[in-house]
C-alpha cells in the first residue's frame, strides 16, 4: 500500500530554473503547523505511527543488523551479519551479550513530517531505531523544518542541528546516519566530508549500488563523484521492509558501511583530489547554504 503523495515543493532560483527534491524549501505556507495546529494531537499521532512501526520486523531487523555492525566493527572483522540476514541464534545470542551502544545518530532529510506521511513515519522509525539502540544522542536536520516541527523534536529528546551542515559533518565516533531517499549530492557531501574516518559510518539510505548503475556517469561524476570513489570499499546490504503496509516509506534504502579491512587499500586513492564538492544550480539536489 502506498501513502498519500506528500505536496513537495522546489527550490525558486535566480534564473528560474528549480529542481526537484522529496521536499524542498517551501514557498508559501499551507502545512498542518499553521496557527491552528494542535501539537498535542500530531504527538499523538507521531506515537500512534512509532506503535505501527513497532508491530513490525522492520525496526528488529534493523536492530539486529547494527548490533552485528557493532560488534564487528569493535572486532576489526571485515564485516557483519545478523540472524534477520542469514546468520545463526547463536551468533545472535552473542552479539546481544557484546553489544555496546551506538555513541550516536545522525538524520538529514527528513522533510516535512507534520504534512507529510511519509516523513511521518520515517521519523517514527527513527525515533523506535533509538529506543531499540538505548537511545544514543541523536541530531537531525532538514533545512525545511518549520519551528513547530523543531519543537516536536526536541519534546522526543532529540536535538535539531542549529544551521545548515550541508551534509559535511565530521562523525569522529561511530555513527548511524539515518537519510531517506536524499539526493546524491547530499550523500557525496557527508562520503567528502568522512573520507579519513568511513570505518564509523553506517549509511542508511538510498542503495548506492542503484544509484550508480541507474544514472550516466557524466551526471555522477558531478553530483555523486565521492560516492564513485569509495564504492569499491564498500559493503552494501538491502534494507528489507517486510511486512511494514506502506511500501513507499523505506523503498530501494541499503545499509552501507566501510570495513576498515577494505579501507586500507583505498588510503592511496582517498588522498589525491579531495577538494571540496561544489555544486551548479542546475546539479543541486540539496537545499545549500547560500539559499536558507
Amino acid at each position: 500500500m502506498e501513502l498519500d503523495s506528500c505536496e513537495f515543493h522546489v527550490v525558486k532560483r535566480k534564473k528560474g530554473k528549480k529542481t526537484g527534491r522529496n521536499v524542498e524549501v517551501v514557498t508559501h505556507d499551507n502545512h498542518e503547523d499553521g496557527p491552528m495546529f494542535d501539537k498535542v494531537s500530531f504527538k499523538r499521532r507521531l506515537v500512534e505511527c512509532m506503535q505501527e512501526i513497532r508491530l513490525t520486523e522492520l525496526v528488529e531487523n534493523c536492530t539486529d543488523y547494527l548490533m552485528s555492525v557493532n560488534v564487528y566493527q569493535e572486532e576489526k572483522c571485515l564485516c557483519p551479519s545478523s540472524s534477520r540476514f542469514g546468520d545463526t541464534e547463536d551468533s545472535e545470542q552473542q552479539q546481544h551479550s557484546n553489544f555496546q551502544p551506538w555513541p550516536q545518530l545522525l538524520s538529514y532529510g527528513i522533510g516535512r513530517f507534520t504534512s507529510c506521511p511519509i516523513a511521518r513515519y520515517q521519523l517514527a522509525f527513527l525515533l523506535v531505531l533509538r529506543e531499540k539502540l538505548k537511545n544514543p544522542p541523536c541530531h537531525i536536520y532538514d533545512p525545511v523544518f518549520s519551528s513547530r516541527e523543531k519543537e516536536i523534536i526536541e519534546d522526543f529528546e532529540c536535538k535539531v542541528i542549529s544551521h545548515n551542515e550541508e551534509g559535511k559533518r565530521v562523525c569522529d565516533s561511530r555513527t548511524i546516519l539515518f537519510m531517506p531517499h536524499c539526493g546524491k549530492a547530499l550523500y557525496n557531501n557527508v562520503i567528502w566530508a568522512n573520507l579519513n574516518t568511513l570505518e564509523n559510518l553506517v549509511i542508511i539510505g538510498n542503495s548506492f549500488s542503484r544509484m550508480l548503475d541507474s544514472n550516466p556517469h557524466r551526471l555522477l561524476s558531478k553530483t555523486a563523484n565521492y560516492v564513485i570513489k569509495v564504492a569499491p570499499y564498500m559493503v552494501e546490504t538491502p534494507l528489507k521492509p517486510a511486512s511494514f503496509v506502506h511500501t513507499d516509506v523505506f523503498n530501494d534504502l541499503s545499509f552501507h558501511i566501510f570495513p576498515k579491512s577494505k579501507l586500507i587499500n583505498a588510503l592511496p586513492e582517498f588522498g589525491e583530489n579531495n577538494t571540496e564538492p561544489v555544486y551548479t544550480e542546475e546539479e543541486v539536489e540539496i537545499i545549500q547554504k547560500s539559499i536558507v
